[in-house]
């Protein structure tokens, strides 16, 4: 568990930070290596798992999912929904291999087979770009028990992601 804040520096003459502001967001059950995306506009792009406390101890955790914080008068927490079978994209977000292009519209996720996908946040559109697996399927680890590399959107309009040797690009 854990709380995402956000925090409002300034800086001295000397080039010192210091804290201007602090605000608690959300609260979250967040993995260990999870990444934030903002964007210019103040939506935090996270993963957590969707869950509903109390809890059982003996129930397995909830599978992870993306969120997004969206600042303003009402601030909210909307879960980013896909449109199809999200399994492999659930595991690639738990293992936090996702990357949000510069204008917050759209989502790259590479999963740990090497299928890279592009959700589009409002409509929850899934288009798959790399859709080569590696063989071994989904429950053995590949890439030598690594997690893929996480893709990186230079523009809107151009992403760059890491495919397994077995590609089909």
């Amino acid at each position: 568990m854990g709380i995402l804040c956000r925090s409002d520096l300034s800086q001295d003459s000397k080039g010192v930070a210091a804290v201007i502001g602090e605000a608690q967001l959300a609260v979250g059950t967040f993995a260990v290596y999870s990444p934030l995306h903002v964007t210019p506009s103040g939506e935090v792009t996270f993963t957590s798992s969707d869950q509903h406390l109390p809890a059982l101890l003996a129930k397995s955790p909830a599978p992870m999912s993306l969120f997004r914080y969206q600042p303003g008068e009402t601030s909210e927490i909307q879960k980013i929904e896909f449109d199809e079978d999200s399994r492999e994209l659930g595991d690639a977000i738990g293992m936090s291999s996702f990357a949000v292009s510069p204008d917050g519209t759209r989502v790259a996720i590479t999963t740990k087979n090497g299928m890279t996908a592009i959700v589009t946040v409002a409509t929850g559109q899934v288009q798959w770009i790399e859709k080569s697996r590696v063989e071994g399927g989904r429950d053995k680890p590949t890439w030598e028990h690594r997690p893929p590399a996480k893709p990186a959107w230079r523009t809107n309009d151009e992403l760059t992601f890491a495919t397994p040797p077995e590609s089909s690009l």
